[in-house]
């Protein structure tokens, strides 16, 4: 007791956590021990709970509709407007009635089967309608069997910090309720927030004003509900009081070691009206806990909802069904259920009553899947070691290949040793992602189409696949012939009067779709009766093309790409200028060397072998022209200059030549 801290120190520090000293805390500045439990359990149940914030503030100002002042409601409400969250919005969630509790169960079910996942402030819409309204209704002690949903669904750990937060919500309704001199008014969060939302949404002070009504309402339906149930329950008794007049069948049945349930399909809900002592053993419920009930409390989220649909439609046809189901014990261990359900008819057709007999087949059921998954992990052990040989095999190759090129640099090129090892290495490196990247997604799913397990859907999506990997691997081999050509002097041009212009939209109409897809402005700009040149059309076009992609892959997105064709006396110039990544000047005067990159590792995610700026220069040298690069520096963006002669200015060659190299 001689720790206890003054009203003063505990004041000054909720002022320093909040800005403010909320009226909330006032009646207890009186009493320093009041005080300091209302801030402990302040700070643990709610700022330090780690529950997103958007849906813990959500919860809160809902939850506020069940208190009979307005503070809580008023105050959460403005802090959802400080979260980002509108008027509108906070009317409409205010506003909202609970759902049916049979939905809520359906949307937790649903939640399930979404598990695992990550909980943010953005959910799944069926995700957060379950995972809000299960915590309502364990709020409003709609049953315990919603607690036990959110409890697996969220973890122990995140369900205790929820239940923390509901618990909190109640003291605080009813502290604010003993206390009516805290009011709204004179809150901070009220004066800085709440004329924001009435401007957008007007109706939301009427709401604050009547909403007692509204909750009284739903309060008074749930009360004709439950008297309902009650009803039924009356029913339930005075039927089981009936089956006693059948205590010799009751006797036998008993002595059953199935599990026997009988409901009567002629009252509401067809409530369980007899189970045998077999049923109590196998599922841990005494008759009188499961009397009067539907056979659905035996159910759970992970019960599956088509097997659940098949029980339904069965029954409702007062048709034989036989399934396998998940169930759920008292102590809440699922076991495996094999239930046989019969109508049990009059001679003259009528139906009397609906019998299940059940049986535990959990051992069973477990044997069928750990042979199942031994099946499957067999099945990927063999294709985890094919997919090991295949590799080794190649990176086999791959290691021979590396040793004779290392053999051919030893003896050709001593000068150079240390800077012709390094550019090996790291093009090397770069063939080998390059071509095991597409050559992988085409073995993989070609052996996928092998099995014949693909409907045609998959079928079509995996020949999409390998015929687009195959296009990539087939573009990279061809720069690679390309170069070889370069090298020995064998590059082919097919050489007439070209209009550079329809070179240019036949390449913008390849590129269009990469620069649709990461929303790049591509910007072109002709000069009028520009671009006519003496050269080979797809040759050119590889030229534009190759400046084009290289432009578009190191702009980011919502960037910009531009294309100038202009004309001087002597020269067609065209210009390509991206708002991209740009070039550092140490690596400027290298930009068309093959096999260079500027700074490996951050390009490595976009791709390419650096070989199509150096195919480019080459080609543009061949058809008499230049090509030169420029960049302020890196983040600057980069322009590429390409000067062709006229068409006036070349001489005609016929017939097409076979060009050497420069």
């Amino acid at each position: 007791m001689n720790n206890l801290r003054t009203s003063e120190q505990i004041r000054a520090e909720i002022e320093a956590r909040f800005g403010f000293f909320p009226p909330f805390f006032r009646p207890a500045l009186t009493n320093p021990q009041v005080l300091e439990s209302l801030w402990l359990q302040t700070q643990f149940a709610y700022l330090y709970n780690p529950l997103p914030p958007l849906y813990k503030e959500k919860l809160l100002a809902y939850l506020a509709r069940y208190c009979a002042v307005p503070y809580c409601l008023v105050c959460h409400s403005c802090t959802l407007q400080s979260l980002g969250l509108g008027g509108q919005a906070v009317l409409q969630l205010l506003a909202a009635v609970p759902p049916p509790e049979r939905e809520v169960e359906q949307y937790l079910q649903d939640c399930y089967l979404q598990t695992p996942f990550n909980w943010s402030d953005r959910l799944d819409p069926v995700l957060e309608k379950g995972l809000f309204y299960g915590a309502v209704f364990v709020f409003l002690d709609y049953g315990g069997h919603y607690g036990d949903y959110l409890r697996e669904l969220l973890g122990p750990i995140i369900y205790q910090h929820l239940v923390l937060l509901l618990t909190y919500t109640k003291l605080c309704h009813g502290w604010v309720e003993a206390h009516p001199e805290i009011v709204y008014t004179e809150d901070r969060r009220f004066q800085n927030y709440f004329g924001s939302l009435l401007a957008e949404e007007p109706q939301l002070a009427e709401f604050v004003v009547s909403y007692q009504e509204q909750v009284r309402a739903e309060r008074c339906s749930r009360a004709e509900r439950l008297a309902t149930l009650v009803e039924r329950k009356r029913n339930a008794e005075a039927l089981q009081q009936m089956t006693a007049r059948n205590h010799l069948l009751a006797q036998a049945v008993d002595a059953v070691s199935e599990g026997v349930v009988i409901t009567d399909p002629h009252l509401p809900d067809n409530p369980v009206i007899y189970v045998n002592p077999a049923f109590e053993r196998v599922t841990g419920y005494s008759s009188q806990e499961v009397l009067g009930r539907n056979c659905r409390f035996l159910q759970g989220v992970r019960t599956d909802p088509q097997t659940k649909q098949t029980l339904h439609n069965a029954i409702a046809r007062n048709q034989k069904v036989q399934v396998t189901i998940l169930n759920y014990h008292k102590d809440g261990t699922p076991f495996w259920n094999e239930l046989k359900i019969s109508p049990i008819f009059t001679d003259e057709g009528e139906l009397l009553y609906m019998v299940g007999i059940q049986s535990d087949v959990t051992g069973r059921k477990l044997n069928q899947e750990a042979l199942q998954q031994a099946r499957d992990d067999l099945e990927i052990k063999v294709q985890e070691r094919t997919l090991e040989l295949e590799r080794a095999n190649i990176q086999l190759h791959q290691e021979i290949a590396e040793r004779e090129r290392a053999q051919q640099i030893l003896k050709h090129q001593a000068a150079e040793l240390l800077h012709a090892g390094r550019v090996k290495d790291e093009f090397l490196a770069m063939l080998s992602h390059e071509l095991k990247t597409p050559l992988n997604a085409i073995i993989g799913f070609s052996q996928l189409l092998r099995t014949g397990k693909l409907d045609a859907q998959a079928s079509q999506r995996a020949l999409e696949t390998i015929e687009r990997n195959g296009k990539l691997q087939a573009q990279l081999i061809e720069d690679l012939l390309d170069v070889s050509r370069i090298v020995s002097g064998k590059l082919r041009l097919e050489l007439r009067p070209v209009h550079l212009s329809s070179v240019i939209e036949a390449a913008l109409d390849t590129v269009h779709p990469s620069a649709q897809a990461k929303d790049i402005h591509l910007e072109l700009v002709f000069q009028p009766g520009s671009g006519l040149v003496w050269g080979d059309p797809s040759r050119l076009q590889q030229v534009v093309w190759n400046l084009l992609l290289n432009a578009i892959k190191f702009t980011p997105s919502g960037g910009r790409v531009t294309v100038r064709l202009e004309q001087s006396a002597e020269q067609v110039i065209l210009t390509v200028a991206d708002t991209g990544r740009g070039i550092a000047p140490e690596f400027l005067p290298y930009i068309f060397e093959r096999f260079r990159q500027a700074n490996c590792l951050a390009t490595r995610a976009e791709g390419g072998l650096g070989l199509g700026l150096a195919i480019v220069q080459h080609v543009v040298a061949l058809h008499s022209g230049t090509i030169t690069a420029h960049s302020a520096g890196e983040g600057q963006g980069t322009t590429f200059i390409v000067s062709l002669p006229h068409r006036h200015a070349c001489a005609p060659l016929e017939p097409p030549i076979l060009s050497n190299t420069p």
